[in-house]
């Protein structure tokens, strides 16, 4: 069902709603990370991808421990809710399946769903890094450099490679929340 949601719907905001109103009232504990918060974090990745949008990115924890003396196990999801390719744009006729680029995003949703609706014993925080990637005055440009907080940097040759840019602050985040292991999950749009 997410994935088939109109870009008006479903954009960075609209996915955080609709992830905040599926897991209230479950053991799930959630925080949205955004703004000041992203910046504090240094979740360069997620700012720069997001950039080109009028709508925020966001890094979406949710924390389900069925079993708290278990590892932590964490499930990554690119939740990129319109992709146009950044400012190295889309060149098909027909993009309108750009709004898929979350589908890596769904599938952890659905997995920790299935998890709290069979009360797993299970300790899993699902990291969602969601934002838009388009073209616009403000979007990150071809040979920008971006640095992450372990000191790594990169520099993006192609703006429609912002997959792995988002990916890399949720797998940093796991790493700081101590997870034993990490799985994530990805869509590949326009190739």
């Amino acid at each position: 069902d997410l994935v088939n949601e109109t870009p008006e719907t479903l954009n960075p905001g609209g996915f955080v709603e609709a992830v905040l109103a599926r897991f209230a009232g479950t053991p799930v504990h959630i925080h949205v990370y955004r703004g000041q918060e992203l910046i504090d974090r240094q979740m360069n990745g997620l700012l720069a991808v997001g950039a080109g949008s009028k709508h925020p990115p966001a890094l979406i924890e949710l924390k389900y421990e069925g079993n708290a003396g278990l590892p932590m196990l964490a499930l990554i999801g690119k939740g990129i809710t319109f992709d146009m390719g950044g400012m190295n744009v889309k060149t098909g006729r027909d993009i309108s399946d750009a709004r898929m680029d979350m589908g890596g995003a769904a599938a952890v949703i659905g997995a920790l769903d299935i998890l709290v609706r069979q009360q797993a014993d299970v300790n899993v925080t699902a990291l969602i890094a969601v934002a838009d990637n388009l073209p616009d005055a403000r979007a990150m440009l071809p040979s920008s450099v971006i640095r992450y907080p372990n000191g790594l940097t990169v520099q993006v040759a192609n703006t429609d490679g912002e997959g792995r840019l988002v990916l890399a602050d949720a797998l940093l985040h796991a790493a700081k929340l101590g997870a034993a292991e990490a799985i994530d999950i990805a869509t590949l749009t326009g190739n």
